[in-house]
């Protein structure tokens, strides 16, 4: 028999490389933690849980937040007749249903981090200082917002006490 060329076993393999291909497989390890069963292994002093918390005190730190009250509409004029409206003495809520007929645009309080806001108006009202006021008709790409900033919740760190659990 005469051995064949490589050309010839080339020609072969191609046709027939199925038969020459091995399945594509994996291993894997899954390791089942069961918290519960490992919490009464594992004894955790309070000077420890004081050192880690102390270690990582910058997680614990929330930043200042604002809770604000808005209206988001579609166009500057219905914006700024919500916003006259107020400034005559109906609340936020009022002067959306009564300009727009319904109240789908008014948005209840909410707390906002300045992060959280668009720059545009995380800017206005960030750098206010009073509470209950009502901003003129601010835009974003969502639309015309009437806001009214109901309070402010200082920056804090959380108590060692209430981040214990988490530890």
């Amino acid at each position: 028999i005469k051995a064949p060329s490589d050309k010839e076993l080339e020609k072969l393999y191609n046709i027939s490389k199925q038969a020459f291909s091995m399945p594509e497989t994996r291993s894997i390890t899954v390791a089942v933690i069961d918290d519960k069963a490992l919490e009464s292994t594992i004894a955790i002093s309070e000077e420890q849980i004081r050192s880690i918390y102390e270690s990582d005190i910058e997680s614990y730190k929330m930043p200042e937040t604002r809770i604000l009250e808005q209206s988001v509409v579609k166009d500057a004029d219905t914006a700024f007749q919500i916003y006259e409206s107020v400034q005559e003495g109906a609340s936020l809520k009022e002067a959306t249903a009564a300009v727009t007929g319904d109240e789908k645009a008014y948005l209840a309080p909410q707390p906002f981090q300045e992060e959280g806001l668009i720059d545009e108006i995380a800017k206005e009202i960030f750098s206010a200082e009073e509470t209950g006021q009502t901003f003129e008709p601010l835009q974003s790409p969502l639309g015309w917002h009437v806001i009214t900033l109901d309070s402010i919740k200082e920056p804090y760190t959380k108590s060692l006490d209430s981040v214990k659990a988490e530890i």
